[in-house]
């Protein structure tokens, strides 16, 4: 069974970690005078915000940026809150996080800049959400009287704000019981990777499955469309070569050809239907599969041939004139094994 050394051969795991000042106004159902749970998390959740939406829009945008360049260059991991990322895209990573970084430090500066103005635009809008809010004009104004208070300083609204990523690896002792529980997680992830490739590629071709299957007799699918499905593939196949799906990898093919070679989409239906079906069977043999190689992976056999191994052992032996232990020739070992 595979254990999380054997996973961590395909590279780190890497969490984004992101912290923000939230415009959440922290009162109680109490204060508000309601009796209804479900009102005050309504009241709090979309009209009594201590800033608009809008005013985070440029933050809201370097994170989700950051965020789908990691999910674009990793496996998803549920267990580590975080992704694999293959060995070889790292630097790339960084580098796109940085400037992601970059343009979210950048977007704070600005937000910082504009929060005295911004309060102050937005206060009336408040104020009159608090009115309809409020069950009576006196739970109003004790809530007015907590906002003032709930706006941050300047440089306490820089101070609340970071976007960064750490990078780890995953030991066996990290899991509750390393050999029974363990490796039970290490093939549960499998799967869930697994089924994250297979699920990327289904997407495109139930995309591609609706264009095709336009009503019109001479519809083509796009070339716009064509492109971005080949992207996906090519990206999946860069994955999945550390995995080794054979059915996923056989699809790929198949589909690339036929994207390649034409638009038409009555000549792509049966193969876009054709995969469909593929990728949603056969799960179980692709995570066996998986799972004997990443456990096979850096134990390649140095001499394949044992016939050929074992002359070679007699014809050194021959040659030895000094009394020499099998741990002397190392490389006569017939188990010997290579990174």
């Amino acid at each position: 069974m595979a254990k999380w050394a054997d996973l961590m051969q395909l590279g780190e795991i890497w969490r984004l970690v992101c912290h923000r000042w939230r415009p959440n106004l922290g009162v109680t159902a109490e204060e508000l005078g309601l009796a209804n749970a479900q009102e005050v998390e309504i009241a709090l959740g979309t009209r009594l915000k201590l800033l608009p939406p809008e005013f985070f829009k440029a933050i809201d945008e370097a994170e989700r940026n950051a965020r789908s360049d990691l999910k674009k260059s990793s496996f998803k991991l549920e267990i580590a809150a975080g992704g694999l990322v293959p060995s070889g895209r790292g630097d790339t990573l960084a580098k796109k996080l940085a400037a992601h970084r970059q343009a979210f430090n950048d977007a704070v500066m600005v937000a910082a800049d504009k929060l005295p103005a911004a309060i102050l635009a937005h206060r009336p809008t408040l104020n009159k959400a608090i009115d309809e809010v409020a069950k009576l004009p006196v739970h109003g104004e004790a809530i007015r009287g907590k906002v003032v208070e709930a706006y941050p300083s300047k440089d306490d609204f820089l101070a609340a704000f970071s976007l960064d990523w750490t990078r780890f690896k995953l030991q066996d002792s990290d899991a509750k019981d390393a050999s029974v529980a363990g490796a039970k997680d290490v093939k549960d992830t499998i799967r869930t990777m697994l089924s994250d490739l297979r699920s990327r590629v289904a997407e495109k071709v139930g995309a591609l499955l609706k264009l095709a299957a336009n009503p019109e007799a001479d519809a083509k699918v796009p070339t716009r469309s064509i492109n971005a499905a080949v992207d996906v593939l090519d990206d999946v196949e860069a994955f999945n070569a550390s995995l080794g799906d054979s059915v996923l990898a056989a699809q790929i093919s198949e589909l690339r050809k036929a994207l390649k070679s034409t638009q038409d989409g009555k000549a792509l239906l049966p193969t876009l239907e054709r995969a469909k079906s593929t990728l949603q069977a056969g799960v179980d043999a692709a995570v066996e599969e998986a799972e004997n190689r990443l456990t096979g992976m850096g134990r390649k056999v140095v001499i394949p041939d044992r016939v050929a191994a074992e002359a070679a052992v007699q014809s050194v032996t021959e040659q030895v004139t000094a009394v020499v232990t099998p741990t002397q020739l190392p490389l006569l070992n017939l188990d010997a094994r290579e990174a």
